[in-house]
C-alpha cells in the first residue's frame, strides 16, 4: 500500500487510540502492539535506509496484513 511509514503509524494511532500500546525494540526492528495483540505494527529498517513497515489487524474473524 502506497504512504510508507507515516500513514501505517497515522493508521496504527487511529485503531490504538485510547488503548495501551507495548513497544519493543530489537536490533534495527521495532513492534508496537496493544495489549490483547489485536493490533501490531511492525517496522524493519533495511539497509538502505528505508523502513519495511506491517500493520496487523485482527478484527472478530478477519485478520487483515497490510504492507506498505
Amino acid at each position: 500500500m502506497p504512504g510508507g511509514k507515516a500513514v501505517a503509524k497515522s493508521i496504527f494511532r487511529h485503531y490504538t487510540k485510547g488503548q495501551k500500546v507495548i513497544n519493543h525494540r530489537k536490533g534495527n526492528s521495532v513492534r508496537r502492539h496493544t495489549k490483547d495483540n489485536r493490533i501490531q505494527i511492525r517496522m524493519v529498517k533495511r539497509k538502505d535506509g528505508t523502513w519495511k513497515v506491517n500493520l496487523d489487524i485482527k478484527r472478530k474473524r478477519i485478520y487483515e496484513d497490510i504492507h506498505f
